[in-house]
């Protein structure tokens, strides 16, 4: 198993939220996946679930080239601007992890939708054929203001 740094759209993780699962699997020739969205545990008022709820894998691969490729996406139930925190892990066909990545979208207007794309290097040569993608971790804030 590795943690790896993500490239691209930006990351960020949260220790105090919520968990939950949003499974995707690259079944395809193209290495493109969609994904669906999963459950959580109400941990506090920033609305752990409603997080879970809001966001989903649009799509999971692996490059022999770039690493791991990641695309989230956020649509905001609520009704103010939202971060979402998420942690993302990687497993190969025989279910062993072979990442596990932090990913963020931020500043996201209530009803609307906003998709981030990332890439993860292959820090340990694990090379799978096929890669399904979890978030195990969904928090959605409001972002703060520096």
């Amino acid at each position: 198993m590795a943690l790896v740094a993500l490239t691209g759209g930006g990351g960020c993780s949260s220790s105090d939220g919520g968990s939950g699962s949003s499974h995707s699997n690259d079944n395809d020739d193209d290495g493109s996946t969609s994904g669906s969205t999963g459950g959580s545990e109400e941990n506090s008022a920033d609305s752990s679930a409603d997080a879970a709820r809001d966001v989903r894998i649009e799509r999971c691969a692996y490059d022999k080239t770039d690493g791991y490729i990641l695309r989230v996406a956020a649509s905001n139930s609520g009704e103010e601007v939202y971060t979402y925190s998420l942690i993302v892990e990687f497993t190969d066909p025989s279910g062993k992890t072979v990442a596990i990545a932090p990913a963020g979208i931020f500043k996201v207007s209530p009803g609307a939708t906003k998709s981030e794309d990332f890439t993860i290097a292959d820090q340990v040569g694990n090379r799978p054929s096929d890669v399904r993608c979890d978030i195990t971790t969904a928090v959605r804030k409001p972002p703060m203001n520096l």
